[in-house]
């Protein structure tokens, strides 16, 4: 697609949006994207078949690698090649790539192994929202199932915006790390205009944290993700092919664990997005008994997924959320919460330690193995201040569900 076309689309989109109400808000964006989905058909090299059939499932993993991680694509695909026998006739699987060159869409099956669905021929930004809505919408409109599974592939940083919440593409195809980065309150946006998804599954860093799975409580029933680094290599796709293709979230979780149970090491999770509600009403009651009046909490001795400041950039540290509730709780009331808790948990392990990027620290080793829920929370923080991060945080669903609205911060 022409890239002033989208612009102009993206722009017209945000302007009408000012003066409409939220239903004529979809409906015109829902117009905007069949006039997208026009124009990009007009720039792959195939013809769209009709689908044959409905299927049991369909299981989209969507690789936003242009970036510096394109090394890793052709271990993960064929990871999953080497599982195509386990792809049953009556499901999809479905791969699109955006690496160092135009994206390319690929169908697996038992039978023909990978085959090019569709060939774009000129590139696209994969992290932008229209790109993104519009590719899933072709999938799942071309590929109808009873039940879908996403997994999103790339860099990623959590809840933090302009921190590579979640993707990044240079649009240079080529593997820099500077370009565009998509925000969860964006992905989440464009998740709600597209069929429900059984389980969203992120291969990134960082991205299993409370304040995400929140935000996507609506879009997916399941979540399964990392609170803190992943190995580059991410997912093992040959072990975990099985458990996505039947959309279970805690043997995808479990399966992944074992992989590298003996090896470079993991801290993963799964959680049942449908029960967030009533998390966040026992958290409501909870947070500004510890938080009210602004105050800020001892973090010492708590475990936390990923430095303060690095060589790179600034963020704040993840903390795990079982460990903040049990340090700063009375035993009644981290009774009430890890009863709520559990009804969310539906799987996590960690390693004692797993591979960081910023060295060796207490980040990348479990220091609390009996309270380790492989979830992670924002705590605020006055040092926090100069990077907004504060002000960022009101904007997630999580704010104002969770009580931090009546704390002051």
């Amino acid at each position: 697609m022409n890239r002033k076309k989208k612009a102009n689309l993206e722009q017209n989109f945000v302007n009408q949006e000012k003066g409409c109400n939220f239903a004529r808000m979809k409906r015109i964006f829902r117009y905007i994207m069949i006039c997208v989905a026009a124009i990009n058909l007009m720039g792959c090299h195939e013809n769209i078949p009709a689908p044959a059939f409905v299927a049991e499932r369909t299981v989209v993993v969507y690789m936003m690698a242009e970036n510096s991680l394109y090394s890793f694509v052709n271990s993960d695909i064929e990871e999953m090649i080497t599982a195509s026998a386990e792809v049953p006739e009556n499901m999809n699987y479905i791969i699109y790539l955006d690496s160092r060159k135009e994206p390319t869409i690929y169908t697996l099956t038992a039978r023909k192994g990978l085959s090019t669905w569709k060939q774009y021929t000129e590139d696209m930004i994969s992290t932008d929202s229209l790109v993104m809505l519009n590719t899933l919408s072709q999938i799942v409109t071309s590929f109808p199932a009873k039940a879908y599974d996403l997994v999103l592939w790339s860099h990623g940083s959590g809840w933090i915006p302009q921190s590579r919440s979640i993707g990044i593409d240079n649009g240079e195809n080529t593997s820099s790390n500077t370009g565009i980065e998509m925000n969860i309150t964006t992905l989440r946006g464009v998740l709600e205009h597209l069929p429900h998804w059984e389980m969203v599954m992120f291969d990134a860093c960082l991205m299993q944290s409370i304040e995400v799975a929140y935000e996507l409580k609506d879009v997916t029933d399941y979540m399964v993700g990392s609170p803190t680094e992943t190995n580059a290599y991410g997912a093992p796709y040959d072990k975990i092919m099985k458990h996505l293709l039947q959309g279970d979230a805690e043997n995808v979780a479990r399966a992944y664990y074992e992989s590298y149970e003996n090896g470079p090491g993991a801290a993963i999770s799964a959680v049942d997005c449908r029960q967030l509600d009533n998390l966040g009403e026992v958290m409501k009651a909870l947070v500004p008994k510890i938080w009210g009046g602004k105050k800020e909490i001892d973090t010492k001795g708590i475990q936390y997924y990923s430095p303060f400041g690095s060589s790179s950039r600034y963020r704040p540290e993840p903390y795990d959320i079982e460990g903040v509730m049990y340090h700063t709780l009375e035993a009644e009331d981290f009774t009430l919460w890890k009863e709520a808790w559990g009804k969310v948990n539906v799987f996590c392990a960690a390693t004692d330690e797993w591979a960081s990027v910023y060295g060796s620290d207490i980040y990348n080793h479990l220091i609390d193995r009996e309270h380790y829920s492989g979830m992670s929370m924002f705590v605020p923080d006055e040092k926090y201040a100069p990077y907004q991060w504060m002000d960022k945080f009101r904007e997630f669903r999580w704010y104002k569900a969770a009580g931090w609205d009546e704390t002051g911060w």
